[in-house]
């Protein structure tokens, strides 16, 4: 019997209400930059910074249907089995236990990671995973050099544990997808699987209260 071989894994978290074609994009882009066997969709169960979302069996179920297609796509309900808010840190040491071997990167945008310092125990995330760092709109950090003279300055316990994956973002947000889709529109920014599903549902019919 051969040995199992480890994998490359990228895990790309969210709360996906609704997932659309820019996450799509983005877990494409970097599947495709390193060169890896799988990107593991893990939507948020209670996201600590976004209170009343979109209840998360439906937000499961529309990223089922948006990656069926893909064989290198999967999708995890990790943090949808568990109970309080979903904290990053808590998932990314069940993958890491899941994956003893395999090299994982955990996807992030730009803007996220400028917003890092407020995560719980971010400082503990390294030991854990590698970060696919990607350019967001209007964040100013354009390349791997702007990365680390960044990490260098704000994240130094970063450095070293980061990639810079140049994926051209598309201008689409989940918040402003869902007044869209209120208003009648956005079927196309989305996977047609999830525009049905969204459409069976009856989801997204009043604009949120932002």
């Amino acid at each position: 019997m051969l040995p199992i071989m480890p994998q490359k894994t990228a895990l790309l978290g969210g709360t996906f209400d609704p997932i659309h074609i820019g996450h799509l994009n983005l877990a494409e882009g970097v599947c495709h930059a390193l060169g890896l066997d799988e990107v593991l969709f893990i939507p948020a169960g209670q996201p600590p910074h976004k209170p009343g979302v979109t209840p998360a069996h439906h937000r499961l179920e529309m990223v089922r249907q948006a990656v069926a297609d893909n064989p290198s796509f999967a999708v995890s309900d990790l943090e949808l089995q568990r109970e309080g808010p979903s904290y990053t840190l808590l998932t990314l040491q069940a993958m890491r236990q899941q994956h003893p071997d395999d090299a994982l990167w955990w996807i992030l945008g730009a803007d996220a990671l400028l917003g890092l310092h407020t995560w719980h125990q971010y400082q503990r995330f390294p030991d854990y995973v590698r970060f696919a760092v990607t350019p967001r709109p209007g964040v100013t950090l354009h390349s791997a050099r702007d990365l680390t003279v960044y990490l260098q300055q704000q994240l130094p316990q970063f450095v070293g544990f980061c990639d810079w994956v140049d994926v051209p973002p598309l201008a689409v947000a989940s918040s402003d997808l869902r007044r869209t889709l209120a208003a009648g529109c956005g079927r196309y920014l989305l996977p047609a699987a999830v525009w049905r599903y969204i459409e069976a549902q009856a989801l997204y019919l009043s604009a949120p209260e932002i």
